[in-house]
């Protein structure tokens, strides 16, 4: 038995709690960075040209893209729902917003030394291929890792009531 919505109210429920699941996951992917304002020194300087090579700003999106085409495969109901999830994370998690805290987590995550590894690395054609080729592979991880989870839905249905239902006799 498969738990599904049945009324408008519950879809509703159901929607806006997996609109909050794609935001959490999005804003984990663009928590800010401990050091609000990193001065603009060589580090940040190469934290900031890594990220350019790498065009983050169209990857984000890209990868938020590709998270709600996944979540929409494992429920149909949210198909109707793409454009408005799409819409709000362009609204709201902006390169203006988003960017300089991306260059302050990549500063604090590699030394200078590795960024600029990083940076001659996506130089070469071999990186360049990384590159054009990462939201692909995004995409078809995220369709893949939805097709894995859709098939053992089922279980984790049955773990859900089963746990529910533990709780429920451990009230007094």
């Amino acid at each position: 038995m498969r738990i599904r919505p049945n009324t408008v109210g519950t879809l509703k429920g159901g929607l806006m709690k997996r609109f909050l699941s794609i935001s959490v996951a999005l804003a984990l992917l663009t928590m800010p960075a401990l050091a609000a304002d990193v001065p603009a020194d060589t580090h940040t300087q190469a934290a900031s040209k890594l990220i350019s090579i790498i065009d983050l700003e169209r990857t984000m999106m890209g990868g938020a893209t590709a998270m709600v085409d996944a979540m929409q495969q494992q429920d149909a109901a949210l198909v109707s729902y793409r454009d408005t999830i799409l819409k709000w994370a362009q609204k709201y998690l902006t390169w203006e917003a988003l960017g300089p805290k991306f260059v302050a987590i990549y500063a604090e995550t590699f030394t200078e030394a590795e960024l600029r590894e990083l940076i001659a690395f996506y130089l070469t054609p071999t990186g360049k291929k990384v590159l054009a080729t990462t939201p692909d592979l995004m995409k078809r991880g995220a369709m893949i890792g939805a097709e894995v989870a859709q098939t053992h839905t089922p279980e984790l249905e049955q773990m859900i009531r089963e746990h529910a239902k533990a709780l429920e006799q451990q009230k007094p």
